[in-house]
């Protein structure tokens, strides 16, 4: 029968030492990706929000019989209205009674329109949505800071909203 004098086991400073430079060069190789798919997660669940948006300004002029109109300005907000005809709000940005509004994510940002301005500054565009099922097509670009990726949200003139990456 053999027994064994020293039953403590463990493992040596120099063991785990090893162990803990190899966690770490794993780590130092693993956050960059992990920061870059982090910020593509959080650009397309912007782009969704656009779209989403834009959808639900299409049902609701669909079912209330108004027309709603949606305001993209850069670098980052935006604001779903219905369009009134109150005669003491007589201009296009006063006739927007904001039901929906706020910012995309930190971070991400239009990059460029393409659609309808109804005002002379470039960083602002409206696709509005009619209660007779007319819209104004849009294009609008969704881009994150360090992120080569863009996502495009389109509106065609039909009314169908497409959602699209560009590598």
């Amino acid at each position: 029968m053999i027994l064994w004098k020293n039953s403590n086991r463990a493992f040596t400073l120099v063991e785990l030492l090893v162990a803990i430079a190899i966690l770490g060069i794993m780590a130092a190789i693993a956050t960059p990706s992990m920061q870059k798919m982090a910020g593509e997660i959080r650009l397309k669940s912007s782009a969704r929000k656009i779209s989403t948006l834009l959808r639900h300004a299409k049902e609701e002029a669909a079912l209330s019989g108004r027309t709603y109109i949606v305001n993209l300005t850069l670098p980052n907000h935006y604001e779903l209205g219905i369009e009134s005809n109150l005669p003491e709000l007589p201009e296009m940005a006063q006739s927007i009674l904001p039901s929906i509004q706020g910012q995309l994510e930190e971070g991400i940002s239009f990059s460029e329109f393409q659609g309808e301005r109804k005002e002379t500054s470039s960083d602002r565009i409206f696709v509005t949505f009619n209660e007779n099922g007319m819209v104004t097509p849009a294009n609008v670009y969704l881009t994150a800071q360090n992120i080569s990726t863009k996502y495009s949200v389109k509106v065609n003139y039909s009314g169908k909203i497409f959602l699209e990456r560009k590598d």
